[in-house]
């Protein structure tokens, strides 16, 4: 799975059952937006002051694997912004979380 922001930003995950795995150099935005959620702003810092983000020129870098609770969560981390990972995050065909998850369910 792929999150992107612009052209700088891109980040590299796996599905998992409880949600969502960040993978190793994958990037996050340097800055966040006036809408960026507090809970998130939250789990931000936390992630700074354990090393797993790590400040590289104009963004961050996750310095290891990182599971998230919910895709969007993830994807809030690495865009800056609130976010609905259900649709942000899609495979190489383009389908997205959401895309996904109603397959299964069929």
């Amino acid at each position: 799975m792929t999150c992107t922001k612009g052209t700088d930003i891109e980040a590299k995950g796996l599905l998992v059952n409880d949600g969502l795995e960040v993978l190793e150099k994958s990037h996050a935005a340097l800055e966040v937006a006036p809408s960026f959620p507090e809970r998130s702003q939250k789990l931000r810092e936390f992630l700074i002051v354990e090393g797993v983000l790590e400040k590289e020129n104009n963004r961050y870098r996750f310095t290891k694997n990182y599971a998230f609770p919910s895709p969007s969560t993830a994807s809030e981390i690495i865009t800056g912004n609130s976010s609905n990972g259900r649709t942000k995050w899609h495979n190489d065909r383009g389908e997205t979380v959401a895309d996904i998850e109603s397959h299964r369910t069929k």
